[in-house]
């Protein structure tokens, strides 16, 4: 989406994981810039949400407040399948491909329509599913 970032991603247990992202979030959290929350999903999984405080907001962001938004208000796992989906595709899988994957992934949380969820996301994000 051309934020100008350089972090690099690898699959891992959850979806695309970057070492550089986790360290820089550290690193935010140490200055008081970010806070971590645990929380639980209705299938019982732990996830974490981030929370921006508002000395961390920068004008530099605001090109990219509309993709934001959408990510920040999606579902935690309609957020996970689509940042895995977009992973795959990534890897040069193409949309039936990385559907399998996905499915094969992350099992029970493709049901409910999540998975469709997850490609409309990536659809009002910009990002290729088809």
């Amino acid at each position: 989406m051309g934020f100008p970032t350089e972090y690099s991603y690898t699959l891992f247990f959850y979806g695309p994981y970057s070492e550089g992202l986790h360290a820089d979030v550290g690193l935010l959290q140490a200055f008081g810039l970010v806070t971590e929350h645990e929380r639980s999903s209705h299938q019982g999984d732990t996830y974490f949400v981030l929370t921006a405080s508002p000395e961390a907001v920068m004008a530099e962001t605001a090109p990219y407040r509309h993709f934001i938004d959408l990510m920040q208000n999606a579902d935690a796992v309609v957020l996970e399948l689509a940042a895995t989906y977009d992973m795959f595709r990534t890897m040069n899988s193409d949309h039936e491909g990385a559907m399998m994957r996905l499915r094969r992934k992350k099992g029970g949380k493709c049901d409910n329509g999540n998975d469709e969820r997850a490609l409309e996301l990536l659809r009002r994000l910009g990002l290729p599913t088809v």
